[in-house]
């Protein structure tokens, strides 16, 4: 059976990957670690909401930013609009 990492143990781990120098990825690889586990604890420690977050340039050679669209900025064309249930409408425009 395997055991659980707890948060401090993350933390170490989240500590390790920012003084090893390497791509998460590779970091992740190396130390047998999954990558969608690694990124979830990554965020969960970081303390930052969705929005606050910027885009890692190390892992997105060529990352858009993303802007939250007001209100006011509806009437705009759209290049992307998905309905989803419930009535919530995503948006998305490429300047």
């Amino acid at each position: 059976m395997t055991s659980r990492r707890t948060p401090d143990d993350w933390q170490t781990i989240i500590d390790q990957y920012q003084a090893s120098g390497l791509k998460a990825s590779e970091f992740c690889r190396q130390n047998n670690i999954t990558a969608s586990n690694f990124y979830v604890w990554r965020k969960k420690l970081s303390g930052e909401s969705e929005l606050e977050q910027k885009p890692d340039s190390s892992s997105h050679a060529d990352a858009d930013t993303w802007q939250l669209i007001s209100h006011s900025q509806r009437e705009q064309s759209w290049d992307i609009e998905l309905s989803l249930p419930g009535g919530v409408t995503l948006r998305m425009r490429h300047n």
